[in-house]
C-alpha cells in the first residue's frame, strides 16, 4: 500500500506544476490573441488608408496629366505665327468683330489660311466667336487674352 501512497504523492506535485504550466499557456494564448485581435484591426486600417493614398495618387496624376496638357496648349499658342499676329492687330485695330470674309480681306490670305489661324487663336484663347443670331453670320473678335496680348505688345485698339 505504502508504494501505492508514494506514486500518488509522486504525481500531487506534477500535477500542480502541470497546471501552472497549463494556466501559464491559457495566459499566454489570450495575450496572443489579444494581439493577433489587435493586428488585424490595423491591417483593416493599414488597407482603407492605402485605398484613399491610391484614390489620391489616382486623382494627382489625372491633375498632372491635365496641367500637362495646358502647358502644352498655352506653350503652342504662346509660339504665334506671323498670320495670328497679323489677324489679333487687325482685330485690336477694328475694336470689334470682324467675319471671316472681312479678315480674309484685310489679311489679303487666302481663306483656308484664315480659317486654320482664326481655329488656332480660338483654340489658344486669343479669339473668340460671336453669333448673334442664326441668320447671321459669325464674328471674332479678341477674347481676354488676345486683348492682354495685343495691349502688351502695343498694338492699337484693344
Amino acid at each position: 500500500m505504502m508504494s501505492w501512497l508514494t506514486d500518488i504523492f509522486k504525481e500531487v506535485p506534477t500535477a500542480g506544476v502541470a497546471k501552472e504550466r497549463i494556466e501559464f499557456l491559457q495566459a499566454k494564448l489570450a495575450d496572443a490573441e489579444k494581439e493577433n485581435a489587435t493586428l488585424k484591426e490595423k491591417v483593416t486600417s493599414l488597407e482603407a488608408e492605402s485605398e484613399t493614398f491610391k484614390t489620391r495618387i489616382a486623382n494627382l496624376e489625372q491633375e498632372n496629366n491635365r496641367l500637362q496638357e495646358q502647358v502644352r496648349v498655352q506653350a503652342e499658342g504662346d509660339s504665334l505665327d506671323e498670320n495670328a499676329l497679323q489677324i489679333i492687330g487687325i482685330l485690336a485695330k477694328n475694336g470689334s468683330t470682324l467675319k471671316l470674309q472681312e479678315l480674309e480681306y484685310l489679311t489679303q490670305l487666302p481663306r483656308t489660311q484664315v480659317k486654320y489661324t482664326v481655329e488656332h487663336l480660338i483654340e489658344h484663347k486669343y479669339l473668340q466667336m460671336f453669333r448673334p443670331n442664326p441668320v447671321r453670320p459669325e464674328t471674332y473678335g479678341l477674347a481676354q487674352r488676345g486683348r492682354k496680348f495685343a495691349l502688351e505688345n502695343n498694338f492699337v485698339g484693344g
